[in-house]
């Protein structure tokens, strides 16, 4: 059972690094396989928060479902922020126009992610909240070092261990 968590972990958040990079969840309404990722991950943020909080199973269902809320919002949102760099990219349209709405989503991801964590904050506890923060910067981190590692290739290290900064 555990192998197969540890499979399912590291298969989920390879679809989440492609769904968040490639805009596969662009289609997720009508994609019913797009669905079944998103469950797939549901479950293993789930177990992993489960794992990593000491919390009520009332508790972390309440917080999972915050979190499905901001993850859709911010899917959505970076959706946009893809179209407009698109329009800017090529020109099109007028530039004050998409600066105003490229400010404005930039300020919607922000405004969705200070609202989770208010949320958050309201049904945990203090100590569980300041837990709940480490644990998901750290997930969140986990979810983008993989992503980097699927898009470039994981890094090798020079021997002895040190990285080597370029200018």
């Amino acid at each position: 059972m555990l192998q197969l968590v540890r499979i399912v972990k590291t298969v989920g958040l390879a679809i989440l690094v492609s769904l968040t990079f490639a805009g596969a969840a662009a289609s997720a309404q009508d994609n019913p396989r797009v669905n079944e990722i998103r469950e797939t991950l549901r479950f293993i943020r789930l177990a992993e928060s489960r794992k990593s909080l000491d919390l009520s199973d009332e508790k972390l269902l309440e917080v999972n479902e915050i979190l499905d809320e901001f993850e859709a919002r911010q899917i959505e949102l970076r959706q946009k922020q893809r179209k407009l760099n698109m329009r800017v990219n090529i020109g099109e349209g007028d530039p004050n126009e998409l600066l105003d709405q490229y400010m404005a989503v930039k300020q919607d991801l922000h405004d969705n992610e200070l609202d989770m964590y208010r949320k958050i904050r309201e049904k945990l506890t203090p100590d569980e909240s300041l837990q709940f923060f480490k644990f998901y910067v750290k997930f969140q981190k986990k979810v983008q070092r993989q992503a980097r590692e699927l898009q470039q290739g994981p890094r090798r290290q020079r021997p002895g261990g040190r990285q080597r900064f370029r200018n």
